[in-house]
């Protein structure tokens, strides 16, 4: 789940932002104090359509306007019962559920990396400042969660970005590395990491749109 803070800080002199305009849809940012992301919409399809806004990518470069992009998943898996990950889990973009697969409705959205589906691999996001106003300061709020443990190392990376293209970071506020585990097996119930990013000086205009990753 994503939280998406939007403290309002009026500025006597806007800065417009020239941004080129994207097709895809974006998450809306309103005149609301909070919008929150679920991933309850992906159901339990193993191909199943992301929320509004947010992309699938691969490369050490990604940009939010790559037409290689997906907006779907490949795989699902839970942590228990049919479907339940193990040691033969297929790689690829999925559809997490915190319980049984076919039911959960508990969901979340990430990968799991194989020889054949490797890494990095990102979760992108775009967001669109709807509310009428310029947004200085974005307070953003969501959860890692870990389900299924591996003999690898690896780290969740947190980037921003005005354009979809040129990205700052890693932000440590929003990373987490993961250590190694002595073996591979389902994790049940999956362990969550909270993880809270204050963004500010921003100057985004209405109408304007902001970029966040993960990595």
């Amino acid at each position: 789940m994503i939280r998406l803070h939007t403290p309002f800080r009026f500025l006597t002199a806007f800065v417009l932002l020239l941004l080129s305009f994207e097709a895809r849809a974006q998450l809306q940012l309103t005149g609301s104090a909070e919008v929150t992301q679920d991933f309850a919409s992906l159901g339990t399809s193993a191909t199943a359509t992301l929320p509004t806004g947010f992309l699938l990518a691969g490369g050490a470069t990604p940009t939010y306007s790559n037409a290689a992009n997906t907006s779907a998943t490949t795989q699902a898996g839970g942590t228990t019962g049919t479907g339940a990950f193990s040691t033969s889990s297929s790689g690829g973009a999925y559809n997490f559920a915190n319980g049984t697969t076919a039911t959960a409705t508990d969901r979340a959205l990430g990968f799991l990396s194989s020889t054949s589906y490797s890494s990095p691999r990102h979760l992108l996001l775009a967001i669109r400042n709807s509310s009428g106003q310029t947004l200085t300061d974005l307070l953003v709020k969501f959860d890692i969660e870990k389900y299924r443990s591996g003999t690898r190392a690896f780290d969740w990376q947190f980037y921003t970005s005005a354009d979809g293209t040129t990205w700052s970071g890693p932000l440590s506020d929003g990373s987490h590395a993961f250590a190694a585990d002595g073996a591979t097996a389902v994790v049940n119930p999956p362990t969550a990491i909270n993880k809270t990013v204050a963004l500010a000086s921003l100057n985004l205009a209405d109408g304007g749109t902001f970029y966040l990753r993960w990595s």
